[in-house]
């Protein structure tokens, strides 16, 4: 792009939650500042409360089955940020939706917590839903398909991820139309506004 000519540069990753690759993604970016006049980047899906309520309303709406745990499987890099999935954990369970779960290849909420509340809930029939843009790590589901058909769960696979819903698509480029109208402040500068009581 800079060998183009651009001078502008607006970057939308497809990443669910920050963790290690939006870390990367924005070093990288960093790296690049002095050689456009604008690099801007968009946040992830689930960036603020809104998203998590948004992305909530849209995954169960279009996937789920009646009468049996619906569990959202993260995975990848994603589900590094233990905080997000436990977030969206919280808030499927606040918005009423008490046969929905989050499980996390990496970080929490963990196989062990899914199946404590799977127990708590008398929940014995479980359908996995991957909540990845991109295809789910199948060998990941499948362990995760074993693990609780050995504990005594009927499970069941969905197969489409995120990436194949409009609507999720929408919340993405949503991110990405903000971040051209909007910079995000740097610490330093969000401290300096404080300091000065703007």
């Amino acid at each position: 792009l800079y060998t183009e000519g651009y001078t502008h540069v607006l970057i939308q990753s497809s990443n669910i939650a920050d963790g290690v690759e939006m870390a990367y993604i924005r070093h990288e970016a960093e790296s690049y500042q002095g050689k456009f006049k604008q690099v801007r980047i968009g946040n992830t899906l689930l960036a603020e409360p809104a998203d998590y309520q948004e992305a909530i309303r849209i995954v169960t709406s279009h996937y789920g089955q009646k009468k049996m745990a619906n569990v959202l499987v993260a995975g990848g890099e994603d589900s590094e940020n233990p905080s997000a999935f436990s977030m969206l954990d919280y808030m499927l369970g606040w918005q009423g939706y008490t046969d929905w779960l989050v499980v996390a290849e990496d970080g929490f909420p963990t196989v062990e917590q899914l199946q404590k509340q799977l127990k708590q809930r008398k929940l014995k029939k479980v359908h996995l839903i991957p909540f990845t843009f991109a295809a789910a790590d199948e060998q990941h589901v499948g362990l995760l398909k074993q693990s609780l058909q050995k504990a005594g769960y009927k499970v069941t696979l969905g197969s489409q991820p995120l990436g194949k819903l409009d609507d999720i698509i929408d919340l993405f480029v949503n991110h990405a139309l903000h971040a051209r109208q909007y910079r995000t402040y740097s610490p330093l500068e969000l401290k300096m506004q404080e300091a000065l009581g703007r």
